[in-house]
Protein backbone atom coordinates (compact mmCIF):
# COMPACT_ATOMS: atom_id res chain seq x y z
CA UNK A 1 0.00 0.00 0.00
CA UNK A 2 2.51 2.27 1.18
CA UNK A 3 4.31 1.37 -2.44
CA UNK A 4 1.64 3.25 -4.22
CA UNK A 5 1.57 6.08 -2.25
CA UNK A 6 5.67 6.90 -2.65
CA UNK A 7 4.75 6.28 -6.62
CA UNK A 8 1.87 8.81 -6.29
CA UNK A 9 4.07 11.09 -4.29
CA UNK A 10 6.65 11.06 -6.88
CA UNK A 11 4.47 11.09 -9.63
CA UNK A 12 2.58 14.18 -9.02
CA UNK A 13 4.89 16.44 -9.18
CA UNK A 14 6.17 15.27 -12.88
CA UNK A 15 2.65 15.45 -14.09
CA UNK A 16 2.04 19.27 -12.92
CA UNK A 17 6.09 20.04 -14.27
CA UNK A 18 5.38 18.84 -17.25
CA UNK A 19 1.55 19.68 -17.70
CA UNK A 20 2.72 23.48 -16.92
CA UNK A 21 5.43 22.95 -19.79
CA UNK A 22 2.77 21.71 -22.07
CA UNK A 23 0.43 24.44 -21.24
CA UNK A 24 3.74 27.14 -21.73
CA UNK A 25 4.64 25.55 -25.28
CA UNK A 26 1.47 25.73 -26.10
CA UNK A 27 0.68 29.48 -25.53
CA UNK A 28 2.84 29.65 -28.93
CA UNK A 29 -0.75 29.52 -30.77
CA UNK A 30 -1.44 32.68 -29.86
CA UNK A 31 0.72 34.25 -32.25
CA UNK A 32 -0.14 31.80 -34.80
CA UNK A 33 -2.81 33.05 -36.42
CA UNK A 34 -2.72 30.64 -39.40
CA UNK A 35 -3.08 27.53 -36.67
CA UNK A 36 -6.11 29.77 -35.03
CA UNK A 37 -8.75 27.49 -37.55
CA UNK A 38 -6.78 23.86 -37.32
CA UNK A 39 -5.48 24.07 -33.79
CA UNK A 40 -8.69 25.68 -31.56
CA UNK A 41 -11.36 23.16 -31.11
CA UNK A 42 -12.90 24.29 -27.97
CA UNK A 43 -12.96 27.83 -28.92
CA UNK A 44 -14.63 26.91 -31.97
CA UNK A 45 -16.92 24.30 -30.02
CA UNK A 46 -17.85 27.44 -27.27
CA UNK A 47 -18.65 29.56 -30.73
CA UNK A 48 -16.18 31.93 -29.41
CA UNK A 49 -14.66 34.41 -32.56
CA UNK A 50 -11.12 35.15 -32.60
CA UNK A 51 -9.98 38.58 -32.80
CA UNK A 52 -6.78 38.03 -30.92
CA UNK A 53 -4.86 35.57 -28.91
CA UNK A 54 -6.29 36.27 -26.60
CA UNK A 55 -9.54 35.02 -27.59
CA UNK A 56 -8.09 31.56 -27.12
CA UNK A 57 -9.57 28.87 -24.25
CA UNK A 58 -6.51 27.59 -22.39
CA UNK A 59 -7.84 23.90 -23.28
CA UNK A 60 -6.38 24.65 -26.75
CA UNK A 61 -2.76 25.38 -25.73
CA UNK A 62 -2.45 21.51 -25.02
CA UNK A 63 -4.44 20.97 -28.56
CA UNK A 64 -1.50 23.09 -29.85
CA UNK A 65 1.46 21.35 -28.07
CA UNK A 66 0.03 18.03 -28.60
CA UNK A 67 0.10 18.93 -32.47
CA UNK A 68 3.50 20.53 -32.79
CA UNK A 69 5.77 19.95 -29.47
CA UNK A 70 4.45 16.65 -28.28
CA UNK A 71 7.24 15.77 -25.85
CA UNK A 72 6.03 17.65 -22.53
CA UNK A 73 2.09 16.63 -23.33
CA UNK A 74 3.05 12.76 -23.75
CA UNK A 75 5.03 12.53 -20.80
CA UNK A 76 1.82 14.26 -18.96
CA UNK A 77 -0.65 12.05 -20.37
CA UNK A 78 1.83 9.05 -19.39
CA UNK A 79 2.16 10.36 -16.05
CA UNK A 80 -1.79 11.17 -15.77
CA UNK A 81 -2.46 7.22 -16.75
CA UNK A 82 0.12 6.12 -14.02
CA UNK A 83 -1.29 8.02 -11.27
CA UNK A 84 -4.98 6.64 -12.25
CA UNK A 85 -3.65 3.50 -11.95
CA UNK A 86 -2.16 3.99 -8.80
CA UNK A 87 -5.53 5.56 -7.73
CA UNK A 88 -7.42 2.28 -8.84
CA UNK A 89 -4.46 0.17 -7.14
CA UNK A 90 -5.13 1.79 -3.96
CA UNK A 91 -8.81 1.50 -4.20
CA UNK A 92 -8.65 -2.09 -5.27
CA UNK A 93 -7.22 -3.25 -2.08
CA UNK A 94 -10.77 -1.36 0.02
CA UNK A 95 -13.65 -2.05 -3.35
CA UNK A 96 -12.97 -4.00 -5.95
CA UNK A 97 -16.46 -2.99 -7.31
CA UNK A 98 -15.24 0.67 -7.45
CA UNK A 99 -12.02 0.11 -9.39
CA UNK A 100 -13.18 -2.04 -11.97
CA UNK A 101 -16.10 0.91 -12.56
CA UNK A 102 -12.96 3.49 -12.48
CA UNK A 103 -10.61 1.31 -14.65
CA UNK A 104 -13.65 0.40 -17.37
CA UNK A 105 -14.68 4.01 -17.42
CA UNK A 106 -10.37 4.58 -18.19
CA UNK A 107 -10.59 2.41 -20.73
CA UNK A 108 -13.74 4.09 -22.63
CA UNK A 109 -12.05 7.69 -21.98
CA UNK A 110 -8.55 6.58 -23.57
CA UNK A 111 -10.46 4.86 -26.29
CA UNK A 112 -12.25 8.29 -26.92
CA UNK A 113 -8.71 10.12 -27.09
CA UNK A 114 -7.84 7.19 -29.66
CA UNK A 115 -10.48 7.96 -31.71
CA UNK A 116 -10.62 11.61 -31.48
CA UNK A 117 -6.63 11.12 -32.55
CA UNK A 118 -7.05 8.64 -35.27
CA UNK A 119 -6.18 9.89 -38.57
CA UNK A 120 -4.21 12.78 -37.16
CA UNK A 121 -2.15 15.36 -40.10
CA UNK A 122 0.70 15.97 -37.76
CA UNK A 123 3.78 13.95 -36.21
CA UNK A 124 2.74 14.98 -32.81
CA UNK A 125 -0.84 13.82 -33.18
CA UNK A 126 0.33 10.46 -34.62
CA UNK A 127 2.79 9.97 -32.04
CA UNK A 128 0.08 10.82 -29.56
CA UNK A 129 -2.68 8.26 -30.94
CA UNK A 130 0.08 5.49 -31.12
CA UNK A 131 1.09 5.81 -27.13
CA UNK A 132 -2.59 6.11 -26.74
CA UNK A 133 -3.26 3.09 -28.05
CA UNK A 134 -0.23 1.39 -26.04
CA UNK A 135 -2.20 3.21 -23.05
CA UNK A 136 -5.24 1.63 -24.20
CA UNK A 137 -4.14 -2.18 -25.07
CA UNK A 138 -2.54 -1.81 -21.57
CA UNK A 139 -5.72 -0.85 -19.16
CA UNK A 140 -7.77 -2.79 -21.24
CA UNK A 141 -5.39 -6.17 -20.25
CA UNK A 142 -5.59 -5.20 -16.60
CA UNK A 143 -9.49 -4.62 -16.69
CA UNK A 144 -10.23 -8.22 -18.36
CA UNK A 145 -7.20 -9.61 -15.50
CA UNK A 146 -9.25 -8.11 -13.00
CA UNK A 147 -12.48 -9.63 -13.86
CA UNK A 148 -11.13 -12.50 -14.90
CA UNK A 149 -9.86 -12.59 -11.36
CA UNK A 150 -13.32 -12.09 -10.02
CA UNK A 151 -14.80 -14.62 -11.74
CA UNK A 152 -12.32 -17.10 -11.12
CA UNK A 153 -12.57 -15.97 -7.40
CA UNK A 154 -16.07 -16.88 -7.56
CA UNK A 155 -15.68 -19.98 -9.25
CA UNK A 156 -13.23 -21.43 -7.27
CA UNK A 157 -15.81 -20.68 -3.62
CA UNK A 158 -18.95 -22.35 -5.48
Amino acid sequence: MYKYIVQLIVSIPIFMITLFFSWYEGSAIIEKSTQWIYSTPFTNFLNIEILSGKDIIWLDYFVYAIKFQPVFPLISFICAVYIFLNVILIILKFNKRIANILLGTSCIIVLFLCGILFGASTKGGQLFFLISIICEVMLLIFFVYQIRKKDLEGFVKN
